[in-house]
């Protein structure tokens, strides 16, 4: 597998153990964990464990022989992105890592617009306020609705405003 990968571009760190993959997960976090169900004599159920426990939201992929089609039910359960029994079709497995990735990039995509749209939406809060003062016409009751606003947004007790006077270099209450 790592040879297919490294051939269609993929970078793959290499692992003989749930030790060592664990330890070169943290060193270095991936798009996609691929992992056998027996890694080097271990179960590679514990490295599933394990590098969900670091990163909940990470992808893994269990590979397993036809006998332990249960494992693979009990991996998924434990939240594995997907399985492949063996031997793996080395075509089932890249249109599988272009799958999860492509996900992956949605879901990116995904958070960052719902980003944008919560500051559009504090700035158009913001915008609607601006409004408000603009609607009314007394500039005794424009000030006193900006410091109801201000003391609001700022959750402070009182606030006051002062207007500097360029002209005399003071400050007017």
């Amino acid at each position: 597998y790592e040879k297919l990968l490294t051939r269609e571009g993929y970078r793959v760190l290499h692992a003989e153990s749930v030790a060592d993959g664990l330890r070169r997960y943290r060193e270095q976090p991936c798009e996609v964990v691929i992992s056998d169900m027996v890694l080097g004599g271990e179960d590679g159920l514990a490295l599933l464990d394990a590098v969900k426990a670091v990163n909940p939201g990470q992808d893994v992929v269990m590979i397993t022989s036809m006998q332990s089609l249960r494992k693979a039910v009990d991996a998924l359960k434990r939240g594995a992105a997907d399985y492949l029994t063996k031997p793996v079709d080395g075509e089932e497995l890249l249109l599988l890592l272009r799958l999860l990735i492509e996900r992956q990039t949605m879901n990116l995509e995904h958070s960052r617009l719902v980003g944008e749209n919560v500051l559009f939406y504090e700035q158009l809060r913001v915008h609607k306020r601006g409004l408000e003062l603009l609607a009314m016409l007394e500039t005794d009751r424009i000030i006193d609705h900006f410091l109801d606003l201000l003391i609001a947004e700022t959750a402070a007790v009182w606030a006051a405003l002062y207007f500097y006077h360029e002209d005399d270099d003071s400050f007017a209450f």
